[in-house]
């Protein structure tokens, strides 16, 4: 932004405005907040990208969807001592020996992928074009943007197989793609993508959810979802919802449009249904309580302060 990309910007601001307000259930105040940064659509100074890939690999960094950005700079054959890049692309790039290899340290479970719908924007449980024998084929394009699967990605110019690429643990033959850097395809060096901090998708999103919660689901939250979803080739949100039923639809495209850059924890606790998907994780016992939605007061801040009161739940 005026040729000095990384500095924060009005819309970023109003951004994180946006979701301060969000995750304290003042409704009309978010909705309020992100109408003025979708407002900026019409001037060009925000809007969603052509290329999603592209905002997570490092080739793309001054894109307008991107409102803010933890700025990296990997390091180079012809610039060795940069130095200030992320170690994103090794931790979650595919593990290929021949390439030096990542460390693969997502895997993931069936019920992830399941969240992506068939590209008729049906559920896998009741889409005609799912098959069993091919369970990964004509799903929701933001699949194959946000994971490597397998006949849908390559990797320094050689197919994306499952027995050279899944990770050590992986269970299923998918890794992460977003956040590994193109730019980096031996893991050796310091990756080049950006992290972002607010896009503007998740704006949309999150006008969406407010608007919803505040007046009911009238045709701007319908407009701002369908933009998320004409970008992905998916059908229209069904017209005629019920606010509650506009919800779920809501926390779905949430759950798929940001997969991997950290919010579905934090959603999934404001929503007040974390007890209920974390503890049913079948791969490893979780017992998560209530009162884990709040974080303990350090202990070093207790003994500074006498007349701090520590958060229910934690020893006293």
């Amino acid at each position: 932004f005026n040729n000095e990309n990384g500095r924060p910007t009005k819309q970023a601001a109003l951004g994180i405005e946006t979701r301060l307000y969000l995750y304290q259930g003042r409704w009309a105040e978010a909705a309020a907040t992100a109408q003025k940064i979708i407002d900026l659509e019409a001037t060009g100074a925000v809007g969603l990208s052509n290329n999603y890939v592209s905002l997570f690999d490092g080739t793309n960094k001054t894109d307008k969807e991107v409102l803010f950005a933890i700025q990296s700079k990997g390091a180079s054959a012809s610039s060795p001592d940069v130095g200030e890049g992320n170690i994103l692309s090794t931790c979650y790039g595919l593990k290929a020996t021949e390439f030096g290899g990542g460390w693969a340290s997502l895997s993931y479970e069936e019920p992830m992928f399941d969240a992506f719908y068939m590209k008729d924007g049906k559920p896998v449980t009741t889409s005609p074009l799912y098959d069993a024998t091919k369970p990964y084929e004509n799903r929701d394009q933001r699949f194959y943007w946000s994971f490597f699967v397998p006949g849908h990605a390559s990797w320094n110019s050689k197919p994306y197989t499952p027995d050279n690429y899944a990770g050590a643990y992986a269970e299923l033959p998918i890794n992460t793609r977003k956040w590994v850097a193109s730019t980096d395809p031996n893991y050796g060096l310091a990756g080049d993508a950006n992290f972002i901090v607010v896009r503007y998708a998740d704006v949309l999103l999150m006008y969406a959810e407010a608007k919803n919660e505040t007046t009911g689901p009238d045709a701007s939250v319908y407009s701002a979802l369908n933009k998320i979803r004409q970008r992905a080739a998916m059908p229209e949100v069904t017209p005629g919802l019920s606010a509650a039923d506009m919800r779920e639809v809501i926390r779905h495209e949430r759950k798929v449009e940001l997969s991997q850059e950290g919010f579905r924890y934090f959603d999934l606790v404001r929503w007040g249904i974390a007890k209920q998907k974390i503890n049913s994780n079948s791969r490893q016992k979780r017992n998560w309580h209530e009162y884990n939605s709040l974080l303990p007061i350090p202990q070093s801040e207790m003994n500074a302060n006498p007349n701090l009161v520590q958060n229910p739940g934690y020893p006293q």
